[in-house]
């Protein structure tokens, strides 16, 4: 199958550049041949080249009110789309819709429309009838889609390989708590600034892109920046945090850190209570509670062996990148 998987930038920004790039790793290791389209440039780019042809473009960008300047920005990624002649285009940014049809027309490709986000704009009759499926990363995502107007949604968890994401051996328990992720607003670090200082004893490491004001008067804590490789923070923490106030569509990080062995407090928003089933769900709290949120993180800071050897079973057995890449490529297939 030759398919075309345009993504936004080669950096690990967040869980739609990594989980992109895993999932095509896996697709090309298939047999399967890959043209990706990037705009950015950055640390992965090492990676992709092993799994894919890369083609720099100037935007994936279309809004109406600036059509004409934005349409004629696209013209060459859509002629080195028809180059390559791809079978089916998987499309990992709903925002970049627009590219993605006039792509699908352009090649005569199927069209299959990964939704990572939430929805920005209702879907049309006739837009709909042109994407071959939907893929949504959570139930919550999935209903929130339909309820725009998008029809055949499959969903899809993010997962991740539990290889890649391994506990660490032997290591003394530290009081360390991580959160790992964009510093912005809607990932809830003024709460997470408000809970702090009812954590006794702990330490907070917080590493992403962006700006950590919220965090950085606040003792106790270490600010890193964006990491390529996450493994080292997870292996040195023994609970990782999301104090989330949006709809979080997935929360990829929640999966990472049980693959690693690490007990997750995070907002009961999004999809997450999808990923923190069972007993992990006592680790879901209500968005926007400081008090909650600090009970939640020491109450985490005392799991045992036994308690982190299920989270990475839970890893395991549900959200595993096998099975996220084998139900992306049966889904590919049938666009063809």
């Amino acid at each position: 199958m030759r398919l075309l998987v345009p993504v936004d930038s080669l950096r690990p920004r967040g869980g739609i550049e990594r989980s992109a790039l895993e999932v095509t790793e896996v697709l090309a290791s298939h047999g399967h041949s890959v043209l990706t389209h990037y705009r950015e440039d950055g640390a992965l780019r090492p990676r992709w080249e092993a799994a894919a042809q890369l083609q720099q473009v100037r935007s994936f960008a279309w809004r109406r009110q600036s059509a004409p300047q934005d349409t004629w920005a696209l013209r060459g990624s859509l002629h080195g789309s028809r180059a390559f002649a791809p079978e089916v285009i998987w499309l990992n940014r709903s925002e970049h819709l627009v590219w993605g049809l006039l792509a699908a027309r352009w090649t005569g490709a199927g069209l299959v429309v990964h939704l990572r986000q939430p929805p920005t704009y209702e879907v049309t009759p006739s837009v709909d009838r042109r994407v071959h499926r939907w893929l949504a990363v959570s139930q919550a995502v999935a209903v929130a889609w339909r309820a725009r107007g998008a029809t055949r949604v499959e969903v899809i968890p993010n997962g991740v390989d539990p290889l890649a994401y391994p506990a660490p051996v032997g290591r003394a328990p530290r009081r360390t708590v991580l959160y790992l992720g964009r510093f912005a607003p809607e990932k809830g670090l003024d709460i997470l600034a408000h809970a702090w200082p009812l954590v006794p004893d702990a330490h907070l490491v917080a590493a992403g892109p962006g700006d950590a004001a919220a965090l950085a008067d606040l003792d106790r804590v270490t600010l890193r920046p964006e990491q390529v490789d996450v493994v080292p923070l997870l292996q040195d923490a023994d609970a990782l945090v999301l104090p989330a106030t949006w709809e979080e569509p997935f929360g990829r990080v929640v999966v990472e850190a049980l693959s690693a062995g690490v007990p997750v407090v995070a907002s009961a928003v999004g999809g997450i209570p999808e990923i923190l089933t069972g007993e992990f769900a006592a680790g879901l709290v209500p968005p926007g509670d400081p008090q909650a949120l600090a009970a939640a993180i020491t109450q985490a800071l005392t799991k045992d062996a036994a308690y982190r050897s299920r989270c990475r079973e839970h890893v395991q057995s549900r959200f595993s990148l096998e099975q996220t890449s084998r139900a992306v490529e049966a889904c590919l297939e049938s666009a063809r």
